[in-house]
């Protein structure tokens, strides 16, 4: 397995109050797979992505992503990981508004050891005759695609995705989901959602179903569909 999370367990303290985020949670992702996370608000689900990415720190259980555990890493050693390792990308676009698309995607770009050719990765989100314009020119579903360019750009093993198609119609969802679906088929890249859009799990190649910071349901999908099958 190039993913594996075996009794993850978080819990944040708030003066006398102590809240379980992930009690003994355990998932597996083969490298190029696409992985779902579903559940409700408050399910954990964003937690264990914030663990995975190297954002937020376990209590106790293992992370391995191809062969490390990174909750033994160090501080210095997780900055490394997130640079090199993973690509996120959130249901706020968070663009840096004075800057075109393509200066969105460089600044990414100059800081990566491998990064892609970013004309490759505009013509991959269709937005190679938009990299002049700033984000206010463009749609909520074209300011998606940027946030996932400036994911890819680096070129990282894992790509992780906080319900980014929350705050967009359906077509645009559809169009979205569509290609993250292209970029896992292109570079083989393993990508892991949260959502609580449980007909996005028709797509996945396994879906894990959250509650109460457990996995409650774990399947297998060997027929994952095309993105643009996917209704709700």
């Amino acid at each position: 397995m190039f993913i594996e999370i075996n009794n993850l367990c978080k819990s944040y303290k708030s003066e006398d109050i102590e809240t379980i985020a992930l009690k003994n949670a355990n998932i597996s992702l083969n490298k190029g797979e696409i992985g779902v996370i579903l559940g409700p608000s408050g399910s954990g689900k964003s937690t264990l992505m914030n663990i995975l990415g190297g954002l937020d720190s376990a209590d106790s259980g293992e992370v391995i992503v191809d062969g490390i555990d990174i909750v033994k890493l160090s501080d210095d050693e997780l900055v490394e990981y997130r640079r090199e390792k993973t690509g996120f990308i959130f249901q706020s676009y968070n663009l840096i508004p004075h800057l075109t698309v393509l200066e969105n995607i460089e600044i990414i770009q100059n800081i990566s050891k491998l990064p892609l050719d970013i004309n490759e990765v505009l013509e991959s989100v269709g937005l190679i005759d938009k990299k002049n314009r700033f984000p206010r020119e463009l749609s909520g579903g074209q300011q998606q695609r940027v946030a996932v360019a400036r994911a890819i750009i680096k070129n990282p093993a894992i790509l992780l995705c906080d319900e980014l198609t929350g705050a967009l119609d359906y077509e645009s969802a559809i169009d979205v989901l569509s290609l993250v679906q292209e970029i896992n088929r292109k570079f083989n890249t393993t990508i892991l959602i949260i959502t609580h859009n449980a007909a996005i799990g028709e797509m996945a190649n396994r879906i894990y179903k959250f509650r109460s910071g457990e996995v409650k349901d774990y399947i297998i999908n060997n027929d994952p569909i095309d993105a643009k099958g996917v209704e709700w």
